[in-house]
């Protein structure tokens, strides 16, 4: 049984991975971080821990603990239709994390009420041709990418899961 320092450490160190990879700051720390074995993350070159990562860790912790961020109350779980079929749902979330890519949270949500209207299930997104899926998600970012993408995976979906 690890002890509560080390699961904490493995917490923090986890933590920190996952923000040195989607960020653009460069850190120069101390201590250098070791990767598990199953990490596949793009970053390539050795990131490294800050020396006091564990009292951010606590501030994290703590500004965490009241759950009141944007995304506690509109994150891609809570945009979709929980009165929907188990698998319109699945589908939704799916959806509000494809189009929460770059985009924020706000934007996401009012994305996704545009798509609700329209129809969001995948025979509905299949059948919609992309320059208007684009209009309708006009307020993410990338939209004629994601009109894509969300078509080709509600083909795929229908094709594969019918």
């Amino acid at each position: 049984s690890r002890s509560s320092s080390q699961a904490d450490e493995s917490i923090g160190v986890k933590l920190f991975s996952l923000v040195m990879v989607t960020s653009r700051r460069r850190v120069r720390p101390s201590a250098t971080l070791k990767r598990p074995s199953s990490y596949s993350g793009a970053a390539r070159r050795p990131t490294r821990v800050p020396p006091n990562w564990q009292s951010e860790l606590k501030i994290i912790k703590r500004l965490r603990a009241q759950r009141d961020a944007p995304v506690d109350k509109i994150g891609c779980d809570r945009l979709a239709n929980p009165k929907a079929s188990r698998a319109d749902y699945e589908w939704q979330c799916l959806v509000a994390a494809m189009l929460s890519s770059q985009t924020r949270d706000q934007a996401t949500a009012e994305a996704m009420a545009s798509l609700q209207t329209h129809g969001n299930k995948i025979t509905v997104i299949a059948a919609t041709p992309e320059a208007k899926l684009a209009k309708i998600i006009s307020k993410v970012g990338f939209r004629n990418v994601k009109a894509k993408a969300l078509r080709a995976a509600a083909r795929l979906c229908r094709d594969q899961h019918g």
